[in-house]
């Protein structure tokens, strides 16, 4: 088998040339079509590029090169078919392998998960006093996860005066598998409903600007 290691997701690996040498007395024909087959449950994250000749002479060597871009997170595999008129290897196989790298960020308010458009709602509170909610950001994945930006949580929206973020414990990278924290606090100068939005720039492949909404109501102090 051929090992291609760890690939980040939507990049794609160093090309590998193989050699197929034909150490025999004859000629070696590739007798399929195509002469190369890729198969199995992660075929479509190899690619070959077919330099092989159809027939090799004595002595003799074709090639071909492989790479890996992986299309989804964890293990992949497929496996390499060389059809040929060799007497005691007319199915030359060769397995690759490979793993998908990503992060995935993933928040949590205690148990309760907030996916990215979603929205958490601190209840109410009275005017000049303070409210903490705290949330842990996970990463999911199997690679590091990036918080982006000076500021790793920003608010945003009509109220964002009346929501603050406290990151003093909130680090970056979170390495897989791992958590970090940070506390939302809510203090209404007003009375009424608030709105802001949480945005987490990040380097999640399909999450890279996680956001959700956070509302409160101010009520009268007693």
């Amino acid at each position: 088998y051929y090992d291609f290691g760890a690939v980040l997701i939507t990049q794609r690996s160093p090309t590998i040339t193989f050699t197929i040498d034909n150490l025999g007395t004859a000629d070696l024909f590739l007798t399929a079509t195509p002469k190369l087959a890729l198969t199995g449950p992660a075929a479509m994250d190899f690619q070959v590029i077919d330099q092989t000749t159809n027939t090799v002479v004595p002595g003799g060597h074709t090639s071909l090169m492989v790479t890996f871009a992986p299309t989804v997170m964890g293990p992949r595999t497929a496996l390499l078919t060389i059809a040929s008129n060799d007497g005691d290897e007319s199915n030359y196989t060769l397995t690759l392998q490979g793993v998908g790298l990503t992060p995935d960020l993933n928040v949590k308010q205690g148990s309760m998960d907030l996916p990215n458009g979603g929205s958490f709602d601190v209840g109410p509170s009275a005017v000049g006093h303070q409210v903490h909610y705290p949330f842990t950001i996970d990463n999911l994945g199997n690679s590091d996860l990036t918080l982006n930006g000076s500021s790793k949580i920003q608010v945003s929206g009509a109220n964002a005066g009346e929501f603050s973020i406290d990151d003093t414990a909130t680090t970056s990278p979170i390495i897989a598998g791992t958590r970090t924290t940070f506390i939302l606090n809510f203090i209404p100068t007003s009375l009424g409903k608030k709105t802001a939005t949480l945005t987490i720039a990040n380097n999640d492949l399909d999450e890279g600007s996680y956001t959700f909404t956070v509302t409160g109501s101010a009520e009268p102090h007693q």
